[in-house]
C-alpha cells in the first residue's frame, strides 16, 4: 500500500465495509467506506433478534409479577384444601405433636408391575401446620446412601431400596403373601430411618 493510500485510510472517519483490496485508490474509496459516518452500535442496525430479546425480557417481568401475584391471592385456599384432603384420607384424628404439626410420609413407586418394582423414588415428607394453617414439603434425594435395618439385619444403599429391601424380607423370607400385610410391616421400616435423618 503506497503512502498516500494509508494516509487516506488513517484519516477516514468512515466505516470499514469489506476487506477486499484494490489496486487503485479510487476503486477503495467507493468500496471500503460508507457514506455515513459512525453511529452508536446498538442502533446502527435495526434487529429482529434485539426486538425479540426485549419484548420477551418484559414478558418474563410481567408473568412473573402476575404469578406472584396469583400465588400470595390463593396460598391460603391451596393450603386449606390440603389439609382437607390430608384430613378427609388419614381421618380427623391426625397425630400432632407438641407444636400441632404432623408429619405425613408419601411414598412413590413404579408398583410391582413396574420396572423399577418397589423402589420408592420419590419421598416427600409432608408437614401440616395446624397453627399456621401452612403445608411444607421437603423431598428427600432418592441416591441418599443410608445404613439401615430390617428385622435385625444390618443393611447399606440407597434410601430408595429400603421400602423395597423391606418387601423382599417379608415375601421371600417370611413367605407373606398379603400386599397390604407387607406395605403395613415395609413402611415402619422406611419411616424409622428418615426420621433419624
Amino acid at each position: 500500500m503506497s503512502f498516500q493510500k494509508r494516509k487516506i485510510v488513517k484519516k477516514s472517519e468512515y466505516t470499514l465495509r469489506s476487506k477486499k483490496i484494490f489496486t487503485d485508490l479510487q476503486s477503495a474509496q467507493v468500496y471500503h467506506f460508507s457514506e455515513e459516518k459512525k453511529h452508536n452500535t446498538f442502533f446502527r442496525k435495526f434487529s429482529w433478534k434485539k426486538v425479540f430479546l426485549i419484548f420477551l425480557f418484559f414478558f418474563i417481568c410481567i408473568g412473573g409479577y402476575g404469578l406472584y401475584k396469583y400465588v400470595i391471592k390463593y396460598k391460603h385456599i391451596v393450603v386449606k384444601k390440603t389439609i382437607e384432603v390430608a384430613t378427609n384420607v388419614l381421618g380427623e384424628d391426625l397425630k400432632k405433636s407438641d407444636d400441632n404439626l404432623t408429619n405425613i410420609l408419601l411414598l412413590g413407586s413404579g408398583g410391582e408391575n413396574h420396572e423399577g418394582g418397589y423402589l420408592t423414588d420419590s419421598i416427600i415428607v409432608m408437614t401440616l401446620n395446624h397453627n399456621l394453617k401452612t403445608v411444607s414439603l421437603l423431598s428427600i434425594p432418592r441416591d441418599l446412601y443410608v445404613r439401615y435395618t430390617i428385622e435385625g439385619r444390618k443393611r447399606k444403599g440407597k434410601i430408595n431400596r429400603v421400602f423395597l429391601d423391606a418387601m423382599n424380607y417379608w415375601k421371600y423370607v417370611k413367605r407373606k403373601t398379603d400386599k397390604k400385610e407387607m406395605i403395613a410391616l415395609s413402611v415402619p421400616i422406611i419411616e424409622k430411618k428418615i426420621s433419624e435423618i
